[in-house]
């Protein structure tokens, strides 16, 4: 795109017509258009084929019900109430860690998306799941008819599984509770289990694993960073709850500034189902829209000449505008927004 002369192109993948987008007064009117909440097909049709009946690409029609009936295990109050195990994660990984100090290089990414996948779900409650699916598998064979019913009934009476039990809004219970009231099928519990659990764990662990190499790149605003969580964590063991994250400003700043330079989805996309005029802009049915996040948040005429420079600052109060706010989408925007945005 830093070879075209506009930030919005059109062009061809193959057979399929494709308007291709940096600028953020176009992706904000497409995001936020409830004419185009369709997922671009070229873009998502991998992941429907991997995620049938999942969040991610399903169609617009059948996304309204399944995002409103997923939304309520992702209000604040739930989210907060995963911090002990936010924190038994954050002591497992100091001490994983803590042995690697010998001023050589480690790969550890591949600790993090570990790491990163049982906090998502909880390794006991996945694996009841995955037992759960092939109980099913065999059973259909011999037609037995309360199978699925069984099979949810086992994981929600599973004492190995008490997080279940106690917090009654967490996905997989509220999973559960919609199938018991038929609001939801079988296959739409396993197709959003994978979903949630597949794109939560797997961007989580690469935005935490781009935030350490950007420090580990740039020893000041680590040194930084280092010394305003000592301000707020003095002690060598130390518990972080909810309210002590609005005491690490810096955090934030470096958190967005690693991911408006190595945002986790680098592109999104929507599909035209029919023609649709947003604004000045006509956009012709079955064309589909490719918004390029990655070039979106390195424009230099939005985010300054030295746009690809890690500089955490740019999200300071005084330099982060309404320019820079419409221009940054790490979490997509508008009514399909990523289900897990802060």
């Amino acid at each position: 795109m830093k070879d075209c002369k506009s930030h919005t192109v059109c062009c061809w993948i193959g057979l399929f017509p494709i308007i291709l987008t940096a600028d953020p007064d176009i992706a904000s009117s497409v995001l936020r258009s409830k004419e185009l909440l369709n997922k671009a097909k070229t873009m998502y049709y991998p992941l429907d084929l991997t995620f049938k009946n999942g969040l991610a690409a399903i169609p617009a029609t059948q996304w309204v019900h399944n995002r409103k009936m997923i939304d309520p295990s992702f209000t604040n109050k739930v989210l907060v109430s995963f911090f002990p195990i936010f924190n038994k994660a954050k002591d497992d990984l100091i001490e994983r860690y803590s042995v690697l100090v010998d001023n050589k290089e480690h790969n550890i990414l591949k600790s993090l998306q570990t790491l990163s996948l049982g906090i998502t779900v909880g390794k006991k409650v996945l694996t009841g799941l995955i037992q759960a699916k092939l109980k099913r598998d065999i059973n259909t064979s011999n037609n037995n008819s309360n199978t699925e019913t069984s099979d949810l009934n086992n994981i929600a009476s599973n004492s190995t599984v008490p997080s279940i039990r106690k917090e009654p809004k967490i996905f997989i219970d509220q999973a559960i509770k919609l199938y018991q009231n038929q609001q939801y099928t079988w296959d739409h519990i396993i197709s959003e289990s994978n979903t949630i659990v597949t794109t939560s764990f797997e961007t989580s662990a690469n935005a935490v694993y781009s935030t350490l190499v950007m420090l580990a790149m740039h020893p000041e605003e680590q040194q930084r960073l280092f010394e305003e969580i000592l301000d707020v964590f003095p002690e060598k063991d130390f518990y972080v709850d909810f309210d002590q994250l609005n005491q690490l400003p810096y955090l934030d700043l470096v958190i967005n500034e690693t991911l408006r330079l190595a945002p986790s989805v680098p592109v999104i996309g929507r599909h035209v189902m029919k023609d649709t005029q947003i604004g000045e802009h006509n956009f012709p049915k079955d064309i589909q829209i490719i918004i390029s996040i990655f070039h979106l948040h390195r424009r230099t005429d939005i985010w300054g000449p030295n746009a690809d420079k890690f500089d955490p600052e740019r999200f300071s109060v005084e330099n982060f505008g309404e320019k820079q706010k419409n221009a940054f989408i790490p979490f997509s925007k508008g009514v399909r927004n990523c289900i897990g945005k802060p």
